[in-house]
């Protein structure tokens, strides 16, 4: 599909009306006798990468949701367009990802959950891979932007925005301080971040 290929190189930005027609060598009027707008193109693209996508039958429930979520990764990893699609086309019930949801509720099915249940479940393993793919692209667009090249550059560039706070994931790694948050008085006249730090130094019940 030309637009796939578009968007899988230049990004969804490059995705027009205008750019299909001339990948596709015709007027530039005329894939509009297929499709309304920027909105159908969208939603026909996700149908089309989403029939790369099959669940192995024959597994277990665990089976099944872990290749939910290792394919829907693998999808977003080769189409990094997915994870900047608008809410209509993000929200898409397509014909190929209905059958994706189709098959994961099949491998729910038997275990006692009630509809709405095993929809949840299906629906609290996929997005929690498209939330972290999200949140991947804008890592990898921000590092691009910035010319950035390892993780230890992108932490040294967003430290400035963490000050006075304890974020081992964000500071450079050659960072051994870390203020404490400001402490507040509770009605009983102690300290939150006493409190707080206590509990934090004590061993699990």
């Amino acid at each position: 599909m030309a637009a796939v290929a578009v968007a899988d190189a230049e990004g969804l930005e490059a995705i027009t009306m205008r750019r299909l027609a001339t990948e596709l060598g015709v007027a530039p009027m005329a894939p509009y006798r297929y499709v309304s707008g920027k909105d159908d193109l969208l939603e026909l693209m996700v149908d089309h990468v989403y029939a790369g996508m099959r669940l192995p039958g024959g597994l277990g429930w665990r089976e099944s949701l872990h290749a939910l979520a290792v394919g829907t990764r693998e999808l977003m990893l080769e189409h990094r367009w997915l994870a900047r699609l608008p809410p209509q086309a993000k929200l898409a019930l397509t014909p190929r990802r209905m059958a994706v949801a189709e098959q994961s509720l099949m491998a729910l099915d038997g275990l006692g959950l009630d509809p709405d249940m095993m929809m949840g479940v299906f629906r609290g393993v996929d997005a929690y891979v498209q939330g972290a793919m999200s949140y991947d692209s804008a890592v990898d667009e921000f590092m691009s932007e910035q010319s950035l090249s390892s993780g230890d550059e992108l932490r040294t560039e967003l430290a400035p925005s963490w000050p006075g706070t304890c974020a081992p994931a964000i500071t450079p790694p050659t960072s051994t301080t870390c203020a404490p948050p400001p402490a507040r008085t509770t009605g009983n006249g102690s300290s939150t971040s006493a409190s707080t730090a206590s509990s934090m130094a004590s061993p699990p019940a």
